[in-house]
């Protein structure tokens, strides 16, 4: 089975990783919006809903080998700190998106969903207006 490295690596060959970054937080944001949508209907039952969250979960393997060749590539000689500061960052939005899963729960899936739709579009957001401003649009 292949993985989301291994087709990022293909994708890789073919498009920069700014570009792949950007069709995979495109991606995300869209899945979690389906899931979203999934979660507060119940359109679909358990059957729309685990396919969507993997769909979510799978953008990330593009997302963040992609994200970290960006962070690294600012200034080489400063790898070892900005790898601290990006994991230091993963650490801390995914124990805020767990504090906000959590205090959402009721039951369903929807907080679930309302964290990774916050995540994703946050992202996207954050990816357009700060990360790759004034980069070539996809």
């Amino acid at each position: 089975m292949i993985g989301a490295g291994q087709l990022n690596r293909q994708r890789l060959l073919r498009y920069t990783p700014e570009q792949v970054l950007k069709a995979a937080s495109l991606a995300g944001v869209a899945a979690s919006a389906l899931l979203l949508l999934a979660a507060f209907t119940g359109w679909g039952g358990m059957w729309s809903v685990l396919p969507l969250i993997f769909l979510v979960l799978s953008s990330y393997g593009f997302m963040a080998g992609n994200t970290m060749a960006g962070a690294l590539n600012v200034d080489p000689r400063r790898a070892g700190s900005i790898s601290a500061l990006m994991g230091s960052a993963s650490f801390a939005t995914g124990a805020l998106a767990s504090a906000l899963t959590g205090a959402l729960g009721d039951g369903s899936a929807r907080p679930v969903a309302v964290t990774m739709f916050l995540a994703m579009t946050g992202s996207a957001l954050a990816l357009r207006t700060l990360a790759l401003k004034g980069t070539a649009r996809v």
